[in-house]
């Protein structure tokens, strides 16, 4: 006989289930580890900003381990104290305005570059690499940045309400739109990229 049509026709493989995606697995002790790293990193932070306002501003006069009001008037000085001591900065009051600026400053000139370095972090290990053995780590490491950054925004908020005077609020709240608009953008397009397979 002749040939067999069906034969030649190309045959559609069989249907092959696609396998559902592998679970990724978050340890709950993971997260109970990733939430004392937040919390230590928090400390560390606060701490970190308050020994750097204390050696790198010119304003402060003097540090104490306590109330010191033989050596620092109340009529004079103001003070503040670190939440994680009992150490006291003493500044005039008649250079408070410098002070707070150069406090802004400072703590600025460390939250700032940490955030960026721990977005960078972040859009390496979480998004670009997709290591999920990093993600509870760098969802820790993140909040402490977003903590420091909401810091950083409360003492500029602050500022400006008792001030409103300074440029450099204005350059600092610049700078940080900036870096915000940026990081929403290129995050936004990371989402919406196309996944290769």
């Amino acid at each position: 006989m002749g040939k067999n049509v069906l034969e030649e026709v190309p045959q559609a493989p069989a249907y092959k289930p696609v396998e559902p995606a592998p679970e990724n697995k978050i340890s709950i002790i993971g997260v109970i580890l990733a939430f004392f790293l937040f919390v230590t990193l928090v400390l560390l932070g606060e701490r970190i900003i308050f020994d750097m306002n204390r050696y790198a501003n010119p304003h402060v006069d003097g540090t104490e381990s306590g109330y010191n009001y033989s050596k620092y008037p109340y009529s004079s000085y103001s003070s503040e104290r670190s939440g994680l001591s009992n150490a006291r900065i003493y500044y005039k009051n008649a250079n408070k305005n410098s002070y707070v600026t150069f406090k802004i400053l400072i703590h600025s000139a460390f939250i700032i570059p940490a955030f960026l370095f721990v977005f960078l972090l972040y859009y390496v290990y979480h998004l670009k690499k997709g290591d999920i053995n990093l993600r509870v780590v760098i969802f820790a490491y993140f909040g402490f940045a977003l903590w420091m950054l909401l810091h950083l925004l409360g003492e500029l908020g602050i500022y400006i309400i008792d001030r409103f005077q300074n440029a450099a609020v204005y350059i600092i709240l610049i700078i940080l739109a900036m870096i915000m608009t940026a990081l929403g953008i290129l995050l936004q397009k990371k989402v919406n990229q196309p996944k290769a397979n």
